[in-house]
């Protein structure tokens, strides 16, 4: 039996949830990926763009965290149609549970189940493309995204926060029904006494 992966939403009032939370430093997307979480990055994003951000525990581990929010953009780029997109703007699972639990195939995965969740979760918004860029150099995210579906777009140039720019692969996700059989627990409210933090060490 696999080892139950229960969401919880985000907000304001749960950062301190997030405060150990750590998918790895060897890689400046991954000290990206932490500081995302843990600073103004993310609660920005919810406030400007309408992100909706999710936690997902095992028992009372944080096992990573997952987002997506609505975006129109011009699709294909040789028209001038705008079409409505889901952004997936971070994704990251805390390097202890990562290729977890042991013993399973890719699907049954940690980081698999939750990609699987916000995908259902986007479909509820009435869209059925997703995207997302990752850093051009980061082949094993590119791998897995490949091995789920997206399409490699091509590198795109993306400015951060700061207006700094980066050259980074821009992939596309068409969702063609929504998935099959629920790959995550139904939300639950957790206690002030359930920390559910972890730390990758």
């Amino acid at each position: 039996m696999l080892p139950p992966l229960t969401p919880e939403r985000f907000s304001a009032d749960k950062v301190h949830k997030v405060a150990q939370f750590d998918c790895g430093a060897a890689h400046e997307w991954e000290v990206y990926l932490n500081e995302w979480i843990k600073g103004p990055e993310a609660l920005k994003s919810m406030t400007d763009w309408n992100t909706e951000i999710w936690l997902y525990y095992t028992g009372n581990q944080l096992v990573g965290y997952g987002s997506f929010g609505p975006n129109r953009l011009i699709w294909p780029y040789n028209t001038s149609l705008k079409q409505q997109v889901t952004i997936i703007p971070a994704f990251a699972v805390s390097g202890a549970f990562r290729r977890k639990p042991d013993g399973v195939n890719r699907h049954d995965r940690f980081a698999w189940r939750i990609l699987s969740d916000l995908v259902c979760r986007s479909l509820l918004h009435g869209t059925d493309m997703l995207m997302l860029y990752v850093h051009k150099d980061n082949s094993f995210a590119q791998r897995f995204y490949g091995n789920f579906g997206f399409a490699n777009a091509g590198i795109s140039r993306v400015a951060d926060h700061n207006l700094m720019l980066f050259d980074l692969r821009e992939l596309r996700l068409r969702i063609a029904a929504p998935a099959p059989m629920q790959l995550v627990a139904p939300e639950k409210p957790r206690t002030e006494a359930d920390p559910g933090v972890s730390s990758s060490s």
